[in-house]
């Protein structure tokens, strides 16, 4: 039994016992959000790192690479993500699991920064997307980040 059934066979067992405590409600959509976490950790591990991945030309300097980890944007959609991760969690989970997998690889970091780059620019030119983005663009934050204010700020935090 891995630890993704034994998340499943909790929520039931509390489902069960209490279903009307608040408290208890509040705790089984966390579990239920950490099933779904491991649920797709566990199709990721089983997918192979795209072969051509490392013919992937490198648009993208390894300076601009090490500041888009430091910062605080995501480089395609503009919305805020957590520093020292690549992009933000709905960018990543955008992402071929292939992709996504070899984003862990030290060795093949660089190839596969450009090709998630170059998937999700072109994902995020369509209507739709800029209609969802637009809102999230336009906070200071991102608009610093675009303009490079706070550079020095990100170069001391690092």
């Amino acid at each position: 039994m891995n630890q993704r059934e034994a998340t499943v066979i909790i929520i039931d067992l509390v489902r069960g016992i209490m279903p009307e405590d608040p408290n208890v409600a509040r705790a089984l959509k966390v579990l239920e959000r950490r099933a779904e976490v491991l649920r797709r950790r566990d199709l990721r591990r089983n997918v192979e790192v795209p072969e051509d991945l490392a013919a992937e030309p490198i648009t993208v300097s390894r300076r601009e690479i090490i500041d888009d980890l430091r910062g605080a944007v995501c480089r395609p959609c503009g919305r805020k993500k957590r520093k020292r991760e690549s992009f933000c969690g709905a960018c990543f989970d955008s992402l071929d699991a292939g992709v996504a997998k070899a984003l862990w690889r030290s060795d093949l970091y660089d190839a596969a920064y450009c090709r998630a780059v170059r998937i999700l620019t072109p994902a995020l030119k369509s209507p739709q997307a800029s209609q969802a983005t637009k809102g999230s663009q336009t906070s200071g934050t991102a608009a610093r980040e675009r303009t490079g204010i706070g550079e020095a700020r990100r170069e001391a935090e690092f």
